[in-house]
């Protein structure tokens, strides 16, 4: 996997298959099969090709969940339940926004988070489900 590695860089460095090949003293169908093969490992593309040009990829950013939560709010009950979900599910990493009831309508409008919990009693809009029973999420 490290001679792939260089032999990306050198094709990224040339911005050419032909001239990266001519750097690492093989043929450009054998630089091309090793890229192919380093995103097989990788299991994702690092170049987009367009013909005889490419792009890269942009980079793989993992996938958050962004959850909205109620500045005012002092109980436990939010960063226990975060707890268990980084339990649960280690792999997916959870970022958390802070704001009051406005703040927290116009992220989720956004799509600054993906779920947001406060204590607003009447729903802002039709779009969004308004959950007002009082229960225990379970992951």
């Amino acid at each position: 996997m490290i001679r792939q590695i260089k032999y990306f860089q050198a094709v990224i460095r040339n911005n050419s298959f032909s001239e990266a090949a001519e750097e690492c003293h093989i043929s450009q169908s054998a630089i091309s099969q090793q890229i192919q093969a380093l995103e097989r490992e990788l299991g994702f593309t690092l170049l987009q090709r367009k013909g005889r040009k490419f792009e890269l990829t942009p980079a793989d950013e993992q996938e958050c969940l962004k959850v909205g939560f109620l500045r005012c709010y002092s109980g436990q009950e939010f960063h226990l339940a975060l707890e268990e979900f980084a339990g649960k599910y280690p792999d997916i990493p959870v970022e958390v926004f802070y704001g009051n009831h406005d703040e927290l309508y116009h992220m989720l409008i956004e799509n600054e988070v993906d779920l947001a919990f406060n204590d607003q009693r009447r729903a802002f809009s039709d779009e969004f489900m308004n959950n007002r029973e009082d229960s225990v999420v379970s992951w």
